[in-house]
């Protein structure tokens, strides 16, 4: 997971605590329909990125501000578009039924993108289906997918061939991996499952050494409640990629949660930061967060408190490892001491609103709503 997205991911669930911890069905009624339960859980759970269209109406849900949060998003897409590694076409495909022209099509246009030169991007692809009766659906994803965001003229003329694709389209004309993964996760955020679980099965098998593909696979598997398969394949994604943070915020650690599996949940994310160099990394805020959610709350205060007396680079960090300390703090009951570990560090404290957010929690979970309440109010412009 990028920084971008992890910054996002931090600010999304400190909106979904200060809510009150809005179920996903709440959440999808506030939307007035616009996103389903599923697409909501996805948001709010997923590893990955989710799209605008389905993390605005969570946002406005949730009483959060589009404007804050739209250029994180736009932060976070832009730096996956960085990281891509293009290579061959769907980020590395190992079979022969690709046709060499849109491999190398797929692949130059992804350079373009890495280059940040999108007008290019987008001609090149364009001019490959112009005139087409039936644009090649490997072509229409990749352009879609990176960049409808950008451009109204693109989400209006090939939104409706993704859409018609998901409905009616043929998996085997699907030779992309990154395409195959764009419409599992399509898919998912529909809520159509049976759907997704051919594109993402698609996009693992075109490409089964990629975490990526694999999460989906695991993720369509979950949604469908086949979880011993979903656990197998997520396992797999995750030691392609063993990232704290990745791993903190994926659909394996939420599975291994809801199976209430906690052994191999503490046992993957120990793993992972020794991997990630242990204390003399920085993913101590990670560690601290999966050893509370194990139960494990006076161990998780002491690996954020020995993380902090070390020099941390980004604020982010800083953040999130008060933040995990004071909750942890907050599951003992010790709710003074987690407004303390918040307000420690007064500079920081006036300046990032996730800890004034996790003060007022600490307030509310002691039962003082009231004290909650004003803090709360000050975070709102006219209230």
């Amino acid at each position: 997971m990028n920084n971008a997205l992890a910054v996002l991911k931090e600010r999304l669930s400190a909106l979904h605590l200060a809510s009150g911890e809005l179920s996903t069905r709440e959440i999808s009624k506030r939307s007035h329909g616009t996103v389903s339960h599923t697409t909501a859980h996805q948001v709010l759970r997923g590893s990955t990125l989710p799209s605008w269209r389905s993390l605005e109406p969570v946002v406005l849900a949730l009483g959060g501000s589009a404007n804050d949060f739209k250029p994180l998003w736009i932060k976070a897409r832009s730096d996956e578009e960085a990281s891509d590694n293009g290579g061959t076409v769907g980020g590395g495909v190992y079979r022969g039924s690709v046709d060499p022209k849109i491999a190398a099509t797929v692949n130059l246009f992804n350079l373009y993108i890495k280059k940040k030169e999108l007008q290019k991007a987008k001609n090149l692809l364009i001019s490959e289906m112009e005139g087409e009766k039936h644009a090649d659906i490997n072509l229409v994803a990749e352009l879609y997918s990176r960049l409808y965001y950008r451009d109204a003229k693109i989400k209006q003329r090939y939104g409706k061939v993704i859409q018609s694709f998901i409905e009616h389209g043929d998996i085997v004309e699907v030779n992309s991996a990154s395409a195959a993964h764009y419409l599992a996760r399509e898919c998912l955020e529909q809520s159509n499952l049976l759907r997704a679980l051919t594109f993402a099965q698609r996009a693992h098998s075109l490409n089964p050494h990629s975490a990526g593909y694999a999460s989906v696979h695991g993720e369509a598997l979950y949604a469908l409640g086949q979880y011993a398969e979903a656990e197998q394949i997520l396992i797999a994604a995750h030691q392609m990629d063993p990232k704290p943070t990745l791993f903190r915020f994926s659909q394996l650690a939420e599975l291994l949660i809801f199976r209430q599996n906690y052994r191999k949940l503490e046992e993957l994310m120990r793993e992972s930061y020794e991997n990630a160099g242990g204390s003399a990394g920085s993913e101590a805020d990670d560690l601290a967060e999966i050893l509370r959610m194990c139960g494990k709350p006076a161990e998780a205060v002491s690996v954020a408190k020995e993380a902090l007396k070390k020099e941390i680079k980004y604020v982010v960090t800083k953040v999130s490892l008060r933040v995990a300390a004071s909750r942890a703090l907050c599951q003992q009951k010790l709710y003074e001491e987690a407004r303390l570990m918040l307000r420690e560090d007064a500079d920081l404290y006036e300046d990032e609103r996730d800890l004034k957010l996790e003060y007022a929690n600490a307030y509310a979970q002691q039962g003082l709503h009231g004290e909650s309440a004003k803090i709360l109010e000050e975070l709102i412009p006219d209230t």
